[in-house]
């Protein structure tokens, strides 16, 4: 093992959002026996900038946001250093805005640290008291820079709206749900497992030597790169079928669990 990759909600993060002490010391003792630790998240950088703070993943620690559309590192100071990046075009992005006007789905716009809104409501609170990020509320037709990914939320009970909006996005986007309700929208071509595959290409780590460990459909492309998988106990059936390995839960310090085991193969 040369690399890890690791997502986020739902793998390393708790239930209640929170790194566990044990993970933090797991991935410490990874880093010291000269393993890469990369978090690979669909979260924007805003709220990915704390949890890189607790495991002490500054520059040139790389990790990869939003999706797989941006890839780079933060230095102590919070300073952004992009390494690649897959933008979604500004004309596809306003049609995708468009779509969700008169619709029960809230839309958010993230770019770099950045998370634009264009209300806050139940859904929005709700997401920010998740990430511990605020958004900032913008005329979304009005941004002029373009998104890394567009986050679109429905309510529980209207995934439906929300699939069927999935099916009716413009050409050259690619959506890949997160959560049953969370769609995940990036320019097409953006994966995780595609930018993983660039930071590994880079350093000339060979697939065989790096390991992936999630808990979502979303990190299919992380499993399909990486020499090892490790599902989460927590993830649904196909994907810990498809995984090398599955592990315990989120809850159950999985991550630390998998990355002390792997240490000793």
């Amino acid at each position: 093992m040369k690399l890890v990759a690791i997502d986020l909600d739902g793998t390393l993060l708790t239930s209640a959002h929170e790194v566990s002490p044990a993970t933090i010391e797991a991935v410490a003792e990874t880093r010291a026996a000269g393993v890469e630790v990369v978090l690979a998240s669909s979260r924007g950088i805003g709220s990915m900038r704390p949890i890189l703070g607790k495991l002490q993943l500054f520059s040139p620690a790389e990790f990869i946001s939003a999706q797989g559309a941006l890839t780079g590192s933060l230095d102590r100071t919070g300073v952004l250093r992009i390494s690649a990046i897959s933008s979604i075009p500004l004309a596809l992005a306003r049609q995708v805005v468009a779509l969700t006007e008169g619709a029960d789905i809230q839309i958010g716009w993230y770019r770099g640290l950045d998370w634009f809104v264009p209300a806050l409501n139940a859904m929005v609170e709700h997401e920010a008291a998740t990430v511990r990020q605020r958004p900032t509320v913008r005329n979304l037709f009005e941004i002029t820079l373009a998104p890394e990914k567009l986050l679109l939320v429905s309510t529980p009970d209207r995934v439906g709206d929300l699939q069927s909006l999935a099916k009716s996005l413009p050409d050259g986007l690619a959506a890949q749900f997160s959560h049953s309700n969370y769609l995940e929208v990036t320019r097409e071509g953006v994966d995780k497992g595609a930018a993983l595959s660039r930071i590994c290409e880079a350093r000339r780590i060979a697939p065989v030597d790096v390991v992936a460990i999630g808990d979502g459909f979303n990190d299919l492309g992380l499993f399909a790169f990486a020499g090892v998988s490790v599902a989460m106990a927590n993830a649904p059936e196909a994907v810990r079928a498809a995984a090398t390995m599955v592990t315990g839960s989120n809850d159950e310090d999985g991550v630390a669990s998998a990355l002390r085991m792997l240490a000793r193969v």
